[in-house]
């Protein structure tokens, strides 16, 4: 099954391959003007928090929002890389692993979504000094990476 699942893998990769060379890779928007993002962000569990190492560990869900109207009526899914995209990147990372391919969808009018899951160690400054009437900050910071704001 894996190997079945692998050879299908290559064959999209293949197949969107030859079409990814003709979508447009550049900023959807004129210069100087900024491409709006909705970002939504789903936290599925906090699994571990851990104040020697400072960090925490969380399974969380992103999805990227963007409109790109040179993409209407492109279809199926497409690789990430082969479009423009805005390069978020989970800045106070330490460990990850994705759960998502790294495609986006494109509606008839033109939006463009990412949706990945990440179950992800993240560093955090934690105090634990009030323990057990603490209170703490987990924060998820995301960064565009190549892109002023």
């Amino acid at each position: 099954m894996k190997k079945l699942l692998l050879l299908f893998m290559l064959f999209l990769l293949g197949y969107f391959s030859v079409a990814a060379d003709q979508l447009p890779n550049s900023r959807p928007n004129k210069e100087g003007v900024s491409t709006k993002i909705d970002v939504s962000l789903y936290v599925i569990d906090i699994e571990n928090i851990d104040n020697k190492s400072q960090s925490f560990t969380t399974d969380v869900v992103v999805r990227l929002k963007w409109k790109d109207e040179r993409l209407a009526g492109v279809k199926g899914p497409i690789p990430l890389n082969s479009v423009w995209n805005p390069n978020i990147h989970i800045y106070n990372l330490r460990n990850v692993e994705t759960h998502f391919p790294e495609v986006v969808k494109i509606s008839n009018d033109g939006v463009v979504e990412y949706t990945q899951r990440y179950y992800a160690t993240l560093s955090s400054p934690l105090d634990f000094s009030e323990f057990p009437f603490d209170q703490q900050k987990l924060p998820i910071s995301l960064l565009s990476f190549g892109y002023t704001p």
